[in-house]
């Protein structure tokens, strides 16, 4: 993976991001893994051992961090895929 993978697969999280929070879930995104992103989400959600709590934008924050780690991987499986064919 290149340093531009992720610049283009944070823009894609963002747009991924920007239509979760739209008003009509008919325009929700199709997700490639949603088992491992209902994990994520879950694993957020938990107090900390301290007993504090993640607030909301942090959750966005590390949920838009995951997502454009998960969508660079895809890219690059793509990629590699594609000049093995």
């Amino acid at each position: 993976m290149k340093r531009e993978d992720f610049e283009v697969a944070f823009d894609q999280a963002k747009t991924w991001m920007a239509q979760l929070e739209g008003p009509d879930m008919d325009d929700a995104p199709n997700e490639t893994e949603p088992f491992l992103l209902s994990y994520i989400i879950e694993r957020l959600s938990p107090f900390f051992e301290d007993g504090t709590k993640l607030s909301s934008a942090e959750e966005i924050e590390i949920l838009l961090l995951v997502k454009t780690v998960m969508v660079a991987l895809d890219r690059a499986l793509t990629s590699r895929n594609a000049k093995g064919s």
